[in-house]
C-alpha cells in the first residue's frame, strides 16, 4: 500500500521536529531525519510549493533501472536495497540507503536511473520532480552538489568495506550498521551487500563468534574486538 501525506509533516511525527538545526554545510550530519528534513526545508523554500511523503511496504518497487522520467527520491525513515545489473542480468552491486539519503540524483542530468530501488522494510520517501530539484539547483540552493558530494563519498565507503577477507567484511559492515543505530538485515540481504554468498556469510559469522565479537546472530557481543578484526584487513 502506499499512502501520501505532507512531508515535513510526516517528518515532525517520525522525529519530533519541524526545521533542524544545522552545521555550515546546511545539513546535519550526525541526524539522518533531521538531514532530510533540513532538504525538504531548503528545496519547499526554494519551489514556494510543499513536498509530499510517500510511504512504502517492505518489498516495494519504488524504482526500476533504466527507467527515465522519474523524480528525484529523498528517504525519510526505513532502508531500501538499490542494485544495479548488467545487461546480461548478473548483479553488479548491491547496497542499502536510509534516511536521509538520496537516490536517482541522475535524473538532474536527464540520464536513466542506475539502478532498481526496492523497500527492504517499511519506509517513507518524498518523491521530487526533476523540475522543482533543477530549479533550486539554479537558484543557488547547494543542496543537491552536497547531495551528490556525500553520495559519491558513500559509494567510496562502501567499495571499502567490501575489501578484504570475508570475516573483517562482516565485521565492518555490522559496525557501520551498529554507527547508524539499525537493526542487521536478515543475512540473505547482507549476503548481497557483502556480495558473498550466504554459506560463506554463515561461515564468517560464526568465526567472529567464536572469536567473542559476535553474540546470537548477528548482534555485536564485544564491540571493540569486532573492531580489532575489521580493521584486520
Amino acid at each position: 500500500m502506499v499512502n501520501a501525506s505532507p512531508a515535513l509533516g510526516s517528518l515532525r511525527c517520525l522525529g519530533g521536529m519541524s526545521r533542524p538545526s544545522t552545521g555550515d554545510s546546511g545539513l546535519n550530519q550526525d541526524d539522518p531525519q533531521g538531514r532530510a528534513a533540513a532538504a525538504l526545508a531548503a528545496l519547499e523554500s526554494a519551489g514556494g510549493a510543499p513536498l509530499k511523503s510517500v510511504e512504502h511496504a517492505e518489498g516495494a518497487l519504488l524504482l526500476r533501472q533504466g527507467e527515465r522520467g522519474r523524480p528525484l527520491l529523498l528517504l525519510q525513515a526505513g532502508r531500501v536495497g538499490v542494485s544495479c545489473t548488467s545487461p546480461q542480468g548478473t548483479e553488479l552491486a548491491f547496497v542499502v540507503r536510509g534516511a536521509g539519503d538520496w537516490l536517482n540524483l541522475t535524473a538532474l542530468q536527464g540520464e536513466a536511473a542506475s539502478g532498481e530501488v526496492r523497500a527492504l522494510a517499511a519506509c517513507a520517501v518524498v518523491e521530487v520532480p526533476v523540475a522543482a530539484a533543477r530549479s533550486a539547483r539554479d537558484s543557488g540552493c547547494d543542496l543537491l552538489l552536497e547531495a551528490a558530494l556525500a553520495s559519491a563519498e558513500n559509494w567510496r565507503r562502501d567499495r571499502l568495506v567490501l575489501a578484504g577477507r570475508a570475516g573483517p567484511r562482516l565485521a565492518r559492515v555490522l559496525l557501520a550498521w551498529n554507527r547508524d543505530g539499525a537493526t542487521p538485515p536478515p543475512q540473505r540481504v547482507l549476503a548481497r551487500v557483502l556480495g558473498m554468498r550466504a554459506e560463506t556469510l554463515s561461515r564468517a559469522a560464526a568465526d567472529l563468534r567464536k572469536q567473542g565479537a559476535l553474540g546470537v546472530g548477528l548482534t555485536i557481543g564485544d564491540a571493540s574486538r569486532l573492531r580489532r578484526i575489521a580493521e584486520s584487513a
